[in-house]
């Protein structure tokens, strides 16, 4: 079975973004991702669709200041929030939860593992106050940020009922 789909993502997924060089380090956070992509699938049983998919996404991730790892406390540079285009690669298993006698026509459960790979960002560093440790000012940090995620999901398809049974599973 073969598809395309749409789906999008709100919420924080937060991660370190260091500059070993630097000993700079600061939180970085994604806050919104979509996906547009195929899927392609395989009945393993009656109610049970495994599946691989791949496909575009977006994304749109927040500033974060960088601290000094030899002096925490001191704020060492910003950056600022910026939005990254990239592609994704993942799989999952779905099945319908008409299961074990009881009736729910047009709900599925699925689970599904992703990986979301983002074009390469250079976000210029503001540093405020300036960094007394390396005296640089006007560098930049360059982050190519690539995502991993495992979601379960709760999904209704509208029409089922009128669906077809060969497509049913």
């Amino acid at each position: 079975m073969a598809g395309i789909f749409g789906d999008g993502q709100f919420g924080n997924i937060s991660g370190s973004l260091t500059d070993t060089f630097f000993k700079t380090e600061g939180l970085e956070t994604l806050r919104t991702s979509y996906a547009a992509g195929v899927r392609l699938g395989y009945l393993v049983a009656p109610n049970v669709l495994s599946y691989v998919n791949a496909g575009y996404s977006g994304s749109g991730w927040s500033g974060t200041t960088l601290s000094d790892l030899v002096a925490p406390i001191k704020a060492n540079a910003t950056t600022p929030s910026f939005h990254r285009q990239g592609w994704f690669v993942g799989g999952g298993v779905e099945n319908n939860l008409d299961i074990l006698g009881i009736s729910a026509p047009g709900w599925f459960l699925k689970t599904e593992y992703r990986t979301a790979f983002y074009g390469r960002a250079k976000l210029p560093e503001t540093e405020t106050p300036p960094n007394i440790l390396t005296g640089l000012t006007g560098t930049a940090v360059t982050f190519k940020p690539t995502v991993q995620t495992i979601s379960t999901s709760l999904v209704y398809r509208f029409n089922w009922a009128g669906a077809p049974v060969s497509a049913r599973y």
